[in-house]
């Protein structure tokens, strides 16, 4: 059996100021949702879920813990101009810079950006 990625869970305080990041931000459409959770598509059969944090972690059995690990997740963008358009537009939309724009020591151009709960994202262009 190969593994493979199906979803990426989030666990976030506010759908709404979540699902605004998401929608506005990135341009993301919403798949599916209830009162728990919002569904994104990210096609190729990858789902990314935002989950309201009590519920998500009655969902795993686990409850919030001091410090997780760093961990990022990662957008290709085509261009450096793309990645300064996107990281103006999380901004706009509630997200907060981790890390400024710059040159990437593999000559590219990135970004890191956390959303309102603060999840890291790399918006990355490589030359």
């Amino acid at each position: 059996m190969q593994s493979k990625i199906a979803a990426i869970r989030l666990g976030v305080e506010n759908l709404a100021r979540s699902r605004r990041f998401y929608t506005k931000g990135f341009g993301w459409s919403v798949d599916s949702e209830n009162g728990e959770r919002i569904c994104y598509d990210m096609g190729g059969g990858l789902l990314l879920e935002t989950w309201q944090q009590v519920a998500f972690e009655a969902e795993l059995g686990r409850f919030a813990i001091e410090r997780p690990g760093p961990c990022a997740l990662a957008i290709a963008a085509g261009s450096r101009g793309e990645v300064e358009a996107l990281g103006e537009r999380l901004l706009a939309a509630g997200g907060w810079i981790v890390q400024s724009a710059r040159q990437s020591q593999a000559g590219g151009y990135r970004i890191h950006i956390s959303d309102p709960d603060c999840h890291a994202w790399q918006i990355d262009w490589d030359s």
